[in-house]
């Protein structure tokens, strides 16, 4: 059957093998090598780093310390904008080779545990590679992308962090998709009224 659609979202583990498959890539694909939303004439784009600049709204990077937890194509749309806002980024994988490929994308580097005390973490992946009480630390900002309420936002707010769950990333990257789609703005505050309580 064939369905007449004006798009669709791509999730994890599906946001780097799509690629091949799409009749061409948008700048921002392109520059996070990780595709998210396809458009109807199956171009694909990376509105995932819309999501991270609202998460990242009012916090300086520049010259800061920042590590992402993960390596897959939403790590690589973090890294894509914490290198443009000037972060130094440091990433931490399950699979160290996988941090290694990042880090080398984005110009940071691979690290297999959270010794050094960075400005800011985001969690780019399901699941922590560490437990949270051996990365977090007060006063830090942390970043979870994951848009359910989760352990790794429970503990930084216990340990004294400052805190931004995944829903404001999901609403920032969804309507980037929506203009994407629709060709008009979407409007945000319907959407987080839709999502309801994230906690």
């Amino acid at each position: 059957k064939v369905y007449d659609i004006d798009g669709l979202n791509v999730t994890m583990p599906h946001k780097e093998t799509i690629m091949p498959y799409l009749s061409g890539l948008d700048v921002s694909a392109e520059k996070a090598g990780a595709v998210n939303t396809i458009s109807k004439d199956l171009v694909g784009f990376n509105t995932d780093t819309a999501g991270v600049e609202a998460m990242f709204s009012g916090v300086s990077l520049q010259g800061k310390s920042v590590l992402i937890l993960g390596a897959g194509g939403a790590a690589r749309a973090a890294a894509v904008y914490l290198k443009e806002a000037g972060a130094e980024i440091s990433i931490l994988n399950r699979t160290y080779e996988k941090a290694e490929v990042l880090a080398k994308f984005c110009g940071g580097k691979a690290v297999s545990s959270a010794d050094e005390k960075y400005d800011a973490v985001i969690l780019a992946s399901p699941v922590s590679p560490l437990p949270p009480e051996k990365i977090l630390r007060k006063g830090m900002f942390a970043a979870d992308m994951n848009y359910l309420h989760s352990d790794f936002l429970d503990s930084a707010e216990r340990l004294g962090c400052r805190t931004v769950s995944g829903k404001t990333m999901l609403i920032a990257q969804a309507a980037r998709s929506f203009q994407i789609w629709m060709k008009s703005a979407a409007d945000s505050s319907a959407m987080n009224d839709a999502f309801g309580d994230d906690s």
